[in-house]
């Protein structure tokens, strides 16, 4: 399985979400630990930081704006 690599202010505005986007975000992250390949609109691949590094996107309903 791959690691996942935290940037510090991710994992601190990711703790701050809803508990369904958190499990939403979670299953996304397992996905590609095990090397399923996401696309649009789950996942960007972000190659200019990182040859593996991915983009989550993931939308609260539970949200106002």
């Amino acid at each position: 399985m791959k690691d996942v690599i935290w940037d510090s202010s991710a994992k601190k505005t990711v703790r701050g979400f809803s508990v369904k986007v958190r499990q939403e975000i979670g299953a996304l992250l397992m996905a590609l630990q095990r090397g399923i390949e996401l696309g649009a609109p789950q996942a960007k691949p972000l190659r200019r930081l990182h040859a593996n590094g991915f983009e989550l996107r993931v939308k609260d309903t539970d949200d106002a704006g």
